[in-house]
Order: structure tokens, then C-alpha cells, then sequence
């Protein structure tokens, strides 16, 4: 397996692709637990590395974005996304 290094840019795109619908949250949640699975393994490294906490935290967020709280809604819906970058980023 192949180490990947993932930086705070890289998930403020995927975060500003979902809300743009330039890919789906189901994308960018197969895409998020990827990178958990990396990380598992030892093979994810985090540019900067003292940003490692929050690259996690954003990783596990885009994660659940694929969640739903009924058949046509999701759990975190787009202003969760958009209150989540602000503060963060």
C-alpha cells in the first residue's frame, strides 16, 4: 500500500465540492473513509503535522456527511457544512 499525505486544503476542497455539487456526499464520504482506513493502517501522513487533530476531525466530519436522518434529508445539511468551514477553516 501506497502512504498518502492529506493536508487541510485537500478536504476544504472536498467540503466546498459537495456544496457546489460537483460530487456527491456519498463520494466524499467514500473518499474521507479512504483516508481513515489509511490512517489505520500507518500509511496516511498529515501536512502539517500540527495541524494533525483538525485534519482528523475534518475527516471524520466528511465522513458522516453521507448520513441521513430521513429518506430525503441528511443528518448535517448544507449550512452545517458551511457553519463547519467557517469555523475552521
Amino acid at each position: 500500500m501506497v502512504e498518502k499525505t492529506v493536508n487541510l486544503n485537500y478536504l476544504k476542497m472536498i467540503l466546498f465540492s459537495i456544496l457546489e455539487n460537483k460530487i456527491s456526499r456519498e463520494k466524499g464520504s467514500e473518499i474521507a473513509f479512504e483516508l481513515r482506513q489509511l490512517s489505520d493502517r500507518n500509511y496516511l501522513k498529515y501536512e502539517p503535522i500540527d495541524k494533525e487533530d483538525l485534519i482528523w476531525d475534518t475527516i471524520l466530519f466528511i465522513e458522516g456527511l453521507d448520513l441521513k436522518d430521513s429518506p430525503e434529508t441528511y443528518l448535517h445539511n448544507d449550512n452545517d457544512i458551511k457553519i463547519y468551514l467557517k469555523e475552521y477553516f
